[in-house]
């Protein structure tokens, strides 16, 4: 069989690469890189830990609107009270400046709400050196969600978009179908209903298991 040209880990980014290229023929879904870090037994929780991880990918050099603060704090406030969340960690960006305001309002505004409130260093802490600690994760259209859906298929992973820059890169396309996030859109609200684990994915072989079998055969001709 002929070698695949292509490997990516979503539907849709093979659709558009065969709609921009529509010689390319053999494509073939992989799975996303950390999935395969989240099956290592030793840095994966079984038990629930009460903590929500919630995760900021702009606003990087400006402050952020307080009606887009509210709206944070509203989604993370409700996650907690559905999830029984006690302890809620906020990272940012490691680009964010620190000249800006914004972050240390969000952890006050989200700690009013009775909830324990921590800034996490984001350049000490790889995001997949402490995923296994959170109950769910609740983020701006980044590849780290992607990176956390992969990570842990039980794990809830809500998506806000339009509520950091505002721009084409605060928009849910920019992860695909991004299958597995539950997104929350301007207007609409939380329920216990978008923090249920999603349908199981269905298997998709490494990118290296892939070049494996790809080279054995070669091998085998």
């Amino acid at each position: 069989r002929p070698p695949p040209e292509l490997l990516p880990p979503s539907s849709l980014e093979a659709e558009a690469l065969q709609a921009v290229n529509p010689l390319l023929k053999n494509i073939v879904l992989a799975r996303f890189p950390s999935m395969e870090r989240g099956e290592v037994g030793d840095v994966k929780s079984q038990e629930k830990t009460g903590k929500l991880l919630v995760l900021f990918g702009g606003n990087l050099s400006k402050e952020m609107p307080a009606a887009k603060i509210d709206r944070w704090v509203e989604i993370a406030s409700e996650v907690a009270k559905l999830k029984k969340i006690n302890e809620i960690h906020l990272r940012f960006h490691p680009r964010l400046s620190t000249a800006l305001q914004w972050p240390q309002t969000m952890a006050a505004a989200m700690g009013r709400s009775g909830v324990l409130v921590k800034i996490i260093n984001s350049i000490e802490l790889p995001l997949l050196e402490i995923l296994h600690h959170y109950d769910g994760v609740v983020g701006s259209p980044s590849g780290a969600l992607r990176v956390a859906r992969a990570f842990d298929p039980a794990m809830f992973i809500v998506g806000l978009p339009n509520l950091c820059d505002g721009d084409f890169g605060d928009q849910e396309w920019l992860l695909g179908r991004g299958e597995g996030i539950r997104w929350v859109r301007e207007g609409e609200t939380i329920d216990i209903e978008k923090l249920q684990p999603p349908p199981a994915a269905h298997a998709r072989p490494s990118v290296s298991d892939v070049l494996l079998t790809l080279l054995g055969e070669r091998r085998s001709q």
